[in-house]
């Protein structure tokens, strides 16, 4: 009966979606003799996790002949983790907004998960990026996520945004902005029934001289304005609004 000899081979061993990997002894015999046919390998350490990657771990490789003697080796299992991240994208959209769509964080949502089976702290990125406003059209959306090992997954998706606003003839809804009352003596309402952005109200004389300016921004309803202070004339009134102006002419009592 010859005696056992135990000659080892360094393995490299990936790691599985759930972040563990596991070699049979047999994986690091290189060419050993006198080994008996069952149960002749055997290794200290064969289950592996994602704090095994990195430097290569020493393992004690063993080999057995029929009559139980032993030999014994060391190799080194060099643990990596070869898998991408998985990404899951939402569904493609339809967005109904009135004016143009904020496009929101998707990962922060929730609405896009990453998942990797060992980093815990993935890198995302999405693009066009969170906050870019979207104009009436259909726009692709790719999230990706990268993890520590440097690999990528991404995903796309479609989102088509029906800007209520841009589908309507602004000449209309600039035409719905009136005053009253007219002709006045003291006070005037600028009327917005369809709530377009107002900026500024400026009212000039028969002259073109600028005698009263007004900033309304963030007054999207009815505006009021004293003009007490003006005499008795007729008044061009210019209302600057996020479509553009309106001139609307104003008799003073």
């Amino acid at each position: 009966m010859f005696a056992p000899v135990a000659v080892c081979q360094n393995v490299t061993v990936p790691l599985q979606q759930d972040g563990t990997a596991s070699i049979p002894a047999s994986s690091l015999d290189g060419g050993s003799s006198g080994v008996r046919c069952q149960d002749g390998y055997s290794v200290d350490i064969s289950e592996f996790s994602c704090a095994d990657v990195g430097a290569p771990i020493l393992v004690e490789f063993t080999v057995y002949n029929s009559i139980g003697e032993s030999d014994t080796c060391y190799a080194y299992v060099n643990v990596i983790d070869g898998l991408a991240p998985e990404i899951t994208c939402p569904a493609d959209q339809t967005i109904t907004s009135e004016g143009a769509y904020s496009l929101p964080d998707y990962f922060a949502t929730g609405e896009a998960l990453a998942l990797d089976n060992c980093t815990t702290t993935l890198v995302t990125d999405q693009s066009p990026s969170p906050g870019t406003l979207l104009e009436n059209g259909t726009y692709t959306i790719t999230l990706s996520a990268t993890d520590n090992g440097g690999f990528e997954s991404t995903c796309e998706f479609e989102i088509v945004v029906n800007d209520l606003l841009s589908n309507q003839d602004t000449e209309i809804l600039l035409q719905d902005i009136t005053i009253y009352p007219n002709p006045a003596s003291d006070i005037i309402t600028i009327t917005n029934p369809q709530f377009v952005g107002l900026t500024d109200v400026t009212l000039f004389d028969v002259t073109g001289r600028k005698v009263k300016h007004s900033n309304v921004s963030g007054v999207n309803d009815a505006v009021v304005i004293n003009i007490s202070e003006l005499r008795s004339a007729m008044y061009m009134v210019v209302i600057s609004t996020q479509y553009g102006q309106v001139v609307k002419q104003l008799l003073k009592k």
